[in-house]
């Protein structure tokens, strides 16, 4: 707790007004203190009326009080607060996560330190030093099972609950939600031929792809087994820019194919850019398909089809799995399982559709 106590030592109430007490609330709310710690820490498993419930905020409003941070870890030896090491913040299908993730822990009165995990050990050492700085209770990560084993290694042999979110193999030890790329990435490559484009193109960022990468080993083994040559289109980096000079390249020259999957939807709408200025129309020229399922992708012009993460399924399930393993720290470990799906719209839906 030291960590907690020296960033808490800073931290000051206002001048000429003393910090109201949980007795306080009690006393103006005419419940208990245990009653009104109940109400303001969202204790779950405790059976209290709506009625006093909103007795005990209305008091703790009058009063202006605030729990300290510091006297409640000391108490309890805990933060209430949890680590989310993320993937690529930058990534709108991280930005997502880490919503979803953020809002099911602060409906359950929880804090959440959010931390990009970066690639390769120097990263990895900036996160583990935060983490300690600012002592957390548990940790969502979405990262490879490499990457967290290397993490755990580092934090000692006493780690924390800790819930791996990630298409890979689970690790010894944690909690793991997995969902899967492959089957919607297969579903998508075969939807593009069914609507007859033979020439489909698998459009991604050179490095983040390749064999054991989920979406290109299905667009590879789809392609194989129809008898046709995979073509790979590689952007120079991992956004929309980069993927509106690529498409607009290969659309100008003599590479643009009748169909293009896409490693995910900022890519694909970027591509779509690319495209209409390259004067392809989408679908009848070239069908588009992303992944992530963005929700700009159902406003798009023409609508993105795309293949389905169930983002906010999968957080409530890590959300549940490190908020039970918080509780019951030596239970065995949990698993789950979430298939992609593939959506379809306009910009891949029929051919004939839409200039």
């Amino acid at each position: 707790m030291k960590g907690v106590a020296q960033s808490m030592a800073r931290t000051r109430q206002p001048r000429g007004r003393a910090r109201a007490r949980i007795v306080d609330v009690a006393e103006r709310a005419g419940v208990s203190p245990t009653t009104v710690s109940y109400v303001l820490n969202n204790r779950p498993h405790v059976t209290i009326p709506e009625e006093t419930r909103a007795r005990v905020w209305e008091a703790a409003r009058e009063l202006g009080y605030s729990a300290n941070p510091l006297a409640r870890a000391m108490r309890t030896g805990r933060t209430h607060m949890v680590g989310i090491a993320i993937s690529a913040l930058r990534q709108p299908f991280s930005v997502m996560l880490v919503q979803s993730l953020q809002e099911c822990a602060a409906n359950d009165g929880w804090a959440a330190l959010i931390m990009d995990r970066g690639y390769g050990p120097s990263a990895m050492d900036v996160q583990s030093e935060a983490f300690r700085l600012w002592p957390v209770d548990g940790i969502i990560a979405q990262a490879s099972d490499d990457w967290v084993r290397a993490f755990l290694a580092a934090n000692g042999s006493d780690p924390l609950p800790f819930v791996h979110v990630d298409e890979g193999r689970p690790v010894d030890g944690t909690d793991h939600v997995r969902f899967d790329l492959r089957a919607g990435a297969v579903e998508a490559v075969e939807h593009l031929m069914q609507q007859g484009c033979r020439d489909v193109a698998f459009l991604a960022p050179r490095h983040q792809t390749g064999p054991g990468e989920a979406r290109y080993d299905a667009y590879v083994e789809v392609m194989g087994n129809a008898g046709l040559e995979p073509q790979i289109l590689l952007c120079e980096r991992n956004n929309r820019v980069s993927a509106r000079e690529t498409t607009v390249k290969a659309a100008r020259g003599d590479r643009c194919p009748g169909g293009l999957f896409c490693y995910n939807d900022d890519l694909a709408l970027g591509a779509c850019r690319g495209l209409r200025e390259a004067g392809r129309h989408i679908p009848s020229d070239t069908a588009v398909v992303g992944v992530d399922d963005l929700p700009e992708s159902a406003f798009a012009w023409p609508s993105l089809s795309t293949v389905q993460i169930p983002v906010p399924e999968i957080a409530r399930t890590a959300w549940g799995f490190l908020h039970d393993r918080l509780a019951t720290p030596d239970g065995p470990p949990r698993r789950a399982f979430f298939r992609s799906k593939l959506v379809v719209r306009e910009s891949s839906g029929s051919r004939n559709a839409m200039g």
